[in-house]
C-alpha cells in the first residue's frame, strides 16, 4: 500500500468509520434513543450519541484554576446540603 492509498483509507474512515468505532457508534446510537424516549426532564437534553459512545482518546489536560472552581463548587453544594 502506498502513502497515497493510506491517506485515502484514513480520509475513508473518518467520513464513514469502519470496524470497532462504527460499532460503538451504531451502540451508541441505540442507548442515545432509549436515553430520548425515556427522556422526563425539560430543562436538561438527553444525552447525545457522543455522551454514550466509549471514547478511548487520552483525556485532555485540564487547567490547575478550572479543577480549583470545580472542587469549590463541590465545596459550596456540601455547605448548603448540611
Amino acid at each position: 500500500m502506498d502513502s497515497e492509498e493510506y491517506s485515502y483509507w484514513i480520509a475513508l474512515s473518518q467520513l464513514e468509520p469502519i470496524g470497532e468505532r462504527r460499532s460503538d457508534l451504531r451502540t451508541g446510537s441505540i442507548i442515545s434513543a432509549l436515553y430520548a424516549c425515556n427522556w422526563s426532564s425539560k430543562s436538561k437534553k438527553p444525552p447525545s450519541i457522543e455522551d454514550c459512545t466509549f471514547n478511548f482518546d487520552p483525556p485532555k489536560k485540564q487547567p490547575i484554576s478550572q479543577m480549583k472552581k470545580i472542587l469549590q463548587g463541590m465545596i459550596n453544594r456540601g455547605k448548603k446540603c448540611q
